[in-house]
């Protein structure tokens, strides 16, 4: 198999928890480095809140329960419009979103 298709397929199974990505580094701007990961709070309408931060996680299975984790405590103590109209919004360092949690389906 082309190691493009496996690592579409690994991206898809990992995101579902059936697999995890392996510890890995990464050439970012010509540098060996952990990846960044950024977990916004968005909606289409409304003003987002933006992790400024980010966080350097090995694992993309740990960026998803992450992600995740940040969606229940935040649908945990909001009300019906708020859940409805945002998602948390996984983005890399270089700006590529790489998973979307929408807060109603927490």
């Amino acid at each position: 198999m082309p190691l493009l298709v496996v690592t579409v397929l690994m991206i898809a199974l990992a995101v579902y928890g059936l697999a995890t990505i392996p510890q890995g580094r990464f050439l970012i701007g010509g540098e060996d480095r952990m990846p960044r990961y950024f977990f916004h709070l968005m909606a289409e309408t409304e003003e987002p809140f933006k992790d400024e931060e980010g966080d350097v996680i090995t694992y993309f299975a740990n960026v998803r329960a992450k992600a995740l984790r940040i969606a229940k405590g935040v649908a945990a103590g909001e009300g019906e419009h708020f859940l409805e109209v945002y998602s948390v919004v996984v983005m890399d360092e270089t700006g590529n979103e790489v998973l979307r949690i929408p807060l109603s389906a927490v």
